[in-house]
């Protein structure tokens, strides 16, 4: 668990959620304890080791950290703790926009859904745009992500971006759309 973790039962839970992501939790079961680490730092364990380690590794000066404890109904599932964790931790960031003229009150550069679905990349690669997505919550099933353009070939491809066997992907104009089995994680090539 890197950005939340959460207790439920008996119909209603409570998640912890970082907002500063990158940290872990484990949990000691015979404690009966959940700990937070909050600062992943390496420890000299005799002089002169290591003399080139940063003061970010060694985990030296101040730290900030901000979290949200949210109380829900139902599990973390019903409660849509993983779109709401990546909404905390990767707030909209606005900007200025480049150049003059009119810009439409709403727009979208790429849309995924379900809502269960999560983007992890988007970048260009040559004349294509590789998108990987990912089930979050296990459920699996049919995704769609649409394009600010029209598709003309789409592909599912490995992290090298060669192409890879899997469940056909479906193309309606600015739609690419494919089936995620539970927790899979895939990498779409689109060319326009």
């Amino acid at each position: 668990a890197r950005s939340f973790v959460d207790w439920t039962a008996d119909g209603h839970g409570i998640a912890y959620l970082s907002h500063d992501g990158d940290r872990y939790y484990y949990m000691d079961l015979e404690e009966h304890e959940l700990a937070h680490i909050l600062v992943n730092s390496v420890a000299e364990p005799y002089a002169d080791w290591e003399e080139n380690v940063n003061r970010q590794m060694r985990g030296v000066g101040r730290h900030r950290f901000t979290f949200s404890l949210v109380p829900h109904a139902g599990d973390w599932r019903e409660a849509g703790l993983p779109a709401l964790s990546e909404r905390l931790r990767t707030p909209v960031l606005q900007t200025r926009p480049r150049g003059r003229g009119d810009l439409p009150m709403a727009g979208s550069l790429l849309a995924v859904a379900p809502e269960t679905v999560a983007l992890s990349a988007c970048y260009t690669d040559g004349d294509r745009v590789l998108v990987r997505v990912y089930d979050a919550t296990g459920d699996g099933g049919r995704t769609a992500i649409t394009l600010p353009f029209a598709v003309s070939a789409a592909e599912r491809v490995d992290l090298n971006g060669e192409p890879m066997d899997g469940p056909e992907v479906h193309i309606e104009e600015r739609t690419v759309a494919l089936e995620l089995r539970p927790w899979e994680i895939v990498t779409v090539a689109v060319r326009a």
